[in-house]
């Protein structure tokens, strides 16, 4: 599903595999641990469901941080 399917659900998806294009995140920051490339990323979206929760995404994958900035759960989210 896209960005702007998942936004507008009536009946809300559990746990969907929500499919984003690049230009749709925000990179803030990146960092390589042990080799591995890690970016700081928000979506870009006015909703209010996104728009001020920041992901790790690492290898197309973004994750939920822990405290710390770490990957901790895995979102909903992937990059296409």
């Amino acid at each position: 599903m896209t960005l702007t399917e998942y936004l507008n659900q009536k009946d809300p998806v559990w746990f969907p595999t929500v499919v984003l294009k690049e230009e749709e995140l925000n990179m803030l920051d990146t960092i390589y641990i042990s080799g591995e490339k890690r970016s700081l990323v928000t979506i870009k979206s006015d909703n209010s469901i996104v728009k001020d929760l920041h992901y790790c995404l690492v290898r197309g994958r973004l994750w939920v941080m822990d405290g710390h900035g770490n990957p901790r759960a895995r979102s909903v989210f992937t990059l296409k």
